[in-house]
């Protein structure tokens, strides 16, 4: 930041000089003058470029994407069990996706422990075939 910012200051200083230079000097020196800010400008932006030593960038090989696909399944899995619940007609206070990994890193739904107040055998009905995908517990408040 701080060689931006110097780039910046140089820029704007030697614009300001030459800009004065050009209003003072008579009509056929302008040309020079211009072609003087050119030269002006392309050495500070290469004055700004040559002090820049160290660029660091983020490695993103590291990084860590296991959470958010954790949070993406338990997500996706409560929301098919809400509105497989919602369609039915049955009321429901919370849907709690536990999931679990294996040793190659993957990550897996172990069972869906669903808390209401209506009758197992109904609820059950209401999932259809969304029950058997996985363990359905039932925790009648």
């Amino acid at each position: 930041m701080n060689a931006f910012s110097s780039f910046v200051a140089s820029f704007c200083a030697s614009s300001i000089i030459i800009g004065l230079m050009y209003l003072v000097c008579p009509e056929k020196q302008k040309n020079i003058v211009k072609f003087l800010f050119g030269i002006v400008f392309i050495l500070s932006v290469i004055s700004s470029f040559a002090s820049i030593k160290d660029i660091t960038l983020p490695n993103f090989d590291s990084a860590d994407y296991s959470q958010s696909q954790t949070d993406i399944a338990e997500t996706s899995a409560r929301l098919v069990y809400e509105g497989a619940l919602k369609n039915s007609g049955i009321n429901f206070r919370k849907i709690e996706v536990c999931t679990d990994k294996n040793d190659d890193g993957s990550i897996f739904i172990t069972k869906v422990i669903i808390y209401s107040d209506a009758n197992k055998t109904d609820i059950l009905t209401a999932l259809g075939t969304v029950a058997k995908t996985y363990e359905v517990e039932i925790k009648n408040d």
